[in-house]
């Protein structure tokens, strides 16, 4: 997956970042970095239930790091899938000072 950005179509189109930004959004009810968040944890929910890849493997496709990928899915109450549990990747605690 590329990085991409509503500036990018704007320019890309010559066309004003702030109409674009406005038609985006009346057009798909979202803003379009909610509406590409949402795309990429559904792309992740896929391969998470369709392939044995793990998080740090999935987030690294989307372009997103681990621990965003995560908080985003939670944010977004797009919880991911339970089955992606054992490929989670395993944070070590730091023992609490005395």
């Amino acid at each position: 997956m590329t990085d991409i950005s509503i500036e990018q179509y704007a320019d890309q189109y010559n066309l004003s970042l702030y109409r674009l930004r406005k038609s985006f959004k009346q057009r798909t009810g979202q803003n379009f970095i909610d509406y590409v968040t949402r795309l990429r944890l559904d792309k992740c929910k896929e391969l998470l239930l369709s392939t044995d890849l793990k998080v740090n493997d999935i987030a690294d496709m989307l372009r997103y790091q681990p621990s965003y990928l995560i908080r985003a899915s939670k944010r977004r109450k797009a919880l991911l899938p339970a089955s992606s549990a054992n490929k989670m990747p395993s944070v070590e605690k730091k023992p609490a000072a005395s």
